[in-house]
């Protein structure tokens, strides 16, 4: 079993986000705003048994998605930004991501 932990990072600012694994909805939050010390809104975490994994993060209210196959062999941490020209981006990463 993997622990997948998603970061919703930069650039969010009172924005609804869904989140699925494998087209399964594991998280829908309104208001989610990235608090600007620290460049961090929100950290969802889930366990998978999946080797592999579909994860699609949605900002319904803007029509945004971005989606991104990952490998769940071991433990992943994603991040997710959303950048003021409208574009949502997912980084991977084997590491936990650090704030301030």
């Amino acid at each position: 079993m993997a622990l997948v932990t998603i970061d919703l990072q930069e650039g969010f600012a009172n924005d609804t986000v869904v989140i699925r694994l494998n087209a399964q909805e594991v998280f829908r939050r309104e208001n989610v705003t990235t608090r600007l010390q620290i460049g961090l809104a929100d950290r969802i975490e889930i366990q998978t048994r999946e080797r592999s994994s579909e994860v699609e993060i949605e900002l319904p209210i803007k029509k945004l998605v971005v989606t991104k196959e990952i490998a769940c062999e071991k433990d992943i941490f994603l991040g997710v930004t959303f950048h003021a020209g409208g574009k949502l981006t997912l980084r991977e990463q084997l590491c936990e991501f650090w704030y301030a």
